[in-house]
C-alpha cells in the first residue's frame, strides 16, 4: 500500500474505529454519520487488502494486520491533529476524544467518581472508556495505541521498553465485616478469630497470585475461601446477612462502609499486604497534546487528591 497516495481522512477513520471500538463511536468522534464511516472503512479495506476489523456483537475487533498498522498510523494521525491542538496542551476543554483506560474492578468504585466528576467540569468533550482488566502485560496495547492508560496495582504489567509510569498513591488491605460476623463488635482485629471465619475471595485472577494468600501460605496460616467471586458487586449484600469476611484495598473498604452503614472495617497489619497504584502509558504517545493533558489531569486528581484525603491506617491486632 502506498501511504503517500492514501486519502489522509481514511487514516483518521481507521484510528477512530480502532480507538472507539465501533463504527458508531468513530462517527461520534469524527462528527460523521455511521454510513460515512462504513464507506471510508470500505475504501481503506480495499487499499490494504485486509478486512482490518471484524464485527463482534456491537463492536469492531481489529485484525492482526490492523494491529500491525496501529502504531505507525496512530503517530501519523497525532501529527495531523497536532497543528489544531498546538498551544492548547493542558487545556482539557479543547479536547474532543475518548480516553481508553484499563483498570481492575477494585479501583473503579474508588477512582471513577472523583475522576469523572472533575472531568465533566473541565473537559466535557472527553469520554471515558473503561476496559476490563486482566492480570497480564498491557505493553503491546499501550505501544500500539489500543489502550491509552493502564491503572494497575503494583505497576508490574508494563515492564517492557517504552512503557513508563506515574506513582499515584499507596493502599493497604482492610477486612470488612457485617453485623452477623463475630468480628463486628471487636475494638481491634483478632487474627486468630479472623482466620477461623469463612472468607470471600473477589479478585479476578488465580488465588495463588493474591498477595495476602501468599503471605498466609508463607506463614503456614491459610484462610478458608468459602465464596469466590469474579466481581465486587455482591459483597455488601453478602456481608449484610452472613458472617463472611471480605478483605479489600483500604480505599474500596472506605467506599463500601460509607455506603453501607452496618458494615465495619478492620485493617490488617501493614506487613500483611500493601500496594502502590500506578498510571502506566507508552512513552511514544506521551507527548501527544490530548494524552499529555489527560495524564497530567489523572495524576492531579487521583494522585494528589487521594494522597491528601484521610485514610484509615493499619491497626494493631490482638
Amino acid at each position: 500500500m502506498e501511504w503517500l497516495k492514501t486519502d489522509l481522512n481514511l487514516l483518521k477513520v481507521f484510528h477512530a474505529v480502532l480507538t472507539e471500538g465501533s463504527v458508531s463511536g468513530a462517527a461520534r468522534r469524527l462528527h460523521l454519520t455511521p454510513s460515512a464511516i462504513s464507506h471510508q472503512l470500505g475504501r481503506l479495506r480495499a487499499n490494504t487488502g485486509d478486512p482490518l476489523f471484524i464485527r463482534v456483537g456491537q463492536g469492531m475487533v481489529p485484525t492482526a494486520r490492523a494491529l500491525e498498522l496501529s502504531g505507525p498510523l496512530s503517530t501519523i494521525v497525532s501529527a495531523l491533529s497536532e497543528p489544531e491542538m498546538r498551544g492548547n496542551q493542558g487545556n482539557l476543554s479543547s479536547i474532543r476524544r475518548s480516553i481508553r483506560i484499563a483498570m481492575p474492578p477494585t479501583l473503579e468504585a474508588v477512582l471513577l467518581p472523583p475522576l469523572y466528576s472533575r472531568l465533566d467540569e473541565v473537559a466535557p468533550g472527553i469520554d471515558l472508556v473503561i476496559l476490563p482488566f486482566e492480570r497480564r502485560s498491557y505493553s503491546r496495547d499501550l505501544l500500539q495505541g489500543i489502550v491509552d492508560f493502564v491503572l494497575s496495582v503494583g505497576g508490574d504489567y508494563g515492564t517492557e521498553s517504552g512503557i513508563t509510569h506515574d506513582l499515584l498513591y499507596s493502599d493497604t488491605l482492610t477486612s470488612v465485616v457485617g453485623p452477623s460476623s463475630p468480628l463486628h463488635g471487636l475494638p481491634l482485629l483478632d487474627i486468630e478469630l479472623w482466620l477461623d471465619q469463612p472468607h470471600i475471595y473477589s479478585v479476578p485472577w488465580p488465588l495463588q497470585d493474591n498477595y495476602l494468600d501468599q503471605w498466609l501460605a508463607r506463614n503456614k496460616r491459610p484462610r478458608r475461601i468459602a465464596v469466590s467471586l469474579s466481581h465486587y458487586g455482591a459483597i455488601p449484600h453478602l456481608l449484610q446477612c452472613t458472617r463472611l469476611v471480605a478483605t479489600l484495598p483500604g480505599r474500596l473498604a472506605e467506599v463500601l462502609t460509607a455506603t453501607w452503614s452496618e458494615l465495619r472495617m478492620l485493617p490488617l497489619p501493614a506487613e500483611v499486604a500493601s500496594g502502590e497504584v500506578f498510571l502506566e502509558f507508552a512513552q511514544s504517545f506521551a507527548d501527544q497534546p490530548a494524552l499529555a493533558a489527560t495524564r497530567e489531569f489523572i495524576v492531579d486528581v487521583v494522585g494528589n487528591e487521594l494522597r491528601t484525603q484521610p485514610h484509615m491506617c493499619s491497626a494493631t491486632t490482638t
